[in-house]
C-alpha cells in the first residue's frame, strides 16, 4: 500500500492526513470512480521497452490520421 495512491474527481487522496481526508470525503459519493496508481520500481529494461511502445504508438496515430483523410 505504501506505493499505491488514490485518486477521486481528479484529486489525490490524502489517506495518511486524517483531517485533509475528512475535506475530501464530500468527493467520494455513490457512483464515484476511485483509480488506485501503483508505483512500481522499472529498470531500463522497461524504459527501452515503453520507449519503443511510444514510438509505435505514435507511428499508428499518424497512420490512422492519414487513413481518415
Amino acid at each position: 500500500m505504501k506505493n499505491s495512491r488514490f485518486i477521486c474527481m481528479g484529486q489525490a487522496l490524502k489517506l495518511n492526513d486524517q483531517s485533509t481526508f475528512e475535506l475530501q470525503k464530500p468527493l467520494i459519493r455513490n457512483g464515484s470512480i476511485i483509480l488506485e496508481t501503483v508505483q512500481t520500481k522499472s529498470n531500463d529494461q522497461d524504459r527501452l521497452i515503453i520507449a519503443k511502445l511510444n514510438i509505435l504508438l505514435s507511428i499508428l496515430f499518424f497512420l490512422i490520421c492519414c487513413i481518415q483523410n
